[in-house]
């Protein structure tokens, strides 16, 4: 059946009608109370996108959030029968850990293999060398999934606030994250590369924004001052010097991009290094270790994370960026 047929009618040949645009919104919202009425014993509070449409026999949906009783992001897909009105759901997936495209099942397997245990897929579709792994192994458990589920989070939280912001540079560094989520699930980018030798150092303007922040889609946060230094052995330190403050180390992850390692704190405050024994600041819990990933683009460096301490609740659809240089 061709597409403009089925774009027109609501259920398959078996019983198909035309579709009112009532009918539809009846339609998507029954597909999202049943998906999210089941994905609720694997997710905690997802986030969903439901397909307008569907095919002609199936309406579908992706689930985004934390997988219970874990701090895992995982994703899982819902099909729902138009016929018996019934739903079916995928296991939990780590959108993160997909395989480039083009890699075949050799590809796959040597990269399950990688340091990363029998059975395991390799973080970044296999893009992870050892020189990766020597960087994750620097993080504790928990920190390396927030560092390996980034890219997943940051597409989930532009896919389900998809609308600019209308400000032009909060809407560019979107556009940014959203590639570089795309490059590490295997979409080559002639314009994001690992930040190195080319990054400008000293004393550099930066920015702060958040993206799906409650209620809002994107927002500048503040303007601020960083550093930027060459370290011995190739890495590079980020620190924000204004407002609260931040360290960051940029190491080796792939050609692409990069881990970034590191702690926020007030000015006061003495812990100012990724401590994973003493994640948090004595005397104020909402400063601590943070991580994340990091590229390049131009002379521009991006930082991005998804480490909310401090929020009163865990959102799978917010990430922050620092975005360092003019």
């Amino acid at each position: 059946m061709g597409s403009a047929v089925t774009c027109g009618l609501l259920f398959g040949a078996q019983g198909a009608f035309a579709a009112s645009d009532e009918a539809w919104d009846a339609f998507r919202a029954d597909v999202q109370d049943k998906c999210l009425a089941q994905g609720a014993q694997t997710l905690e509070s997802p986030a969903i996108v439901v397909d307008p449409f569907g095919s002609e026999s199936y309406g579908m949906a992706l689930m985004t959030g934390m997988e219970k009783d874990t701090t895992n992001v995982r994703s899982v897909l819902c099909v729902y029968d138009k016929q018996s009105k019934a739903v079916q759901l995928s296991g939990p997936l780590d959108l993160a850990t997909s395989v480039a495209p083009g890699r075949g099942t050799e590809a796959r397997l040597a990269a399950g293999d990688r340091g990363t245990g029998a059975g395991r897929a390799a973080p970044f579709g296999g893009q992870c060398s050892e020189e990766c792994e020597a960087t994750l192994s620097l993080l504790d458990p928990a920190d390396q999934r927030k560092v390996t589920g980034l890219p997943q989070v940051i597409a989930q939280t532009i896919l389900e606030k998809p609308e600019p912001s209308g400000v032009a540079d909060v809407d560019a560094v979107r556009d940014v994250a959203l590639s570089f989520s795309e490059l590490v699930a295997g979409t080559p980018s002639d314009e994001l590369t690992a930040p190195g030798s080319t990054a400008v150092t000293g004393k550099q303007p930066c920015s702060v924004y958040y993206y799906g922040f409650l209620n809002e889609g994107a927002k500048l946060v503040g303007r601020h001052t960083c550093t930027v230094a060459q370290l011995e052995g190739g890495a590079l330190l980020v620190e924000k010097t204004t407002g609260e403050r931040l360290r960051a180390e940029i190491r080796p992850l792939s050609d692409g991009f990069s881990a970034f390692i590191g702690r926020n704190y007030l000015a006061e405050q003495e812990e100012r290094a990724y401590d994973a024994a003493n994640p948090t600041n004595a005397g104020n819990a909402n400063f601590g270790n943070m991580v994340g990933m990091a590229t390049q683009r131009g002379k521009r460096l991006y930082l991005f994370s998804s480490e909310q301490r401090g929020f009163e609740a865990e959102d799978p659809t917010f990430f922050q960026a620092l975005v360092v240089g003019g």
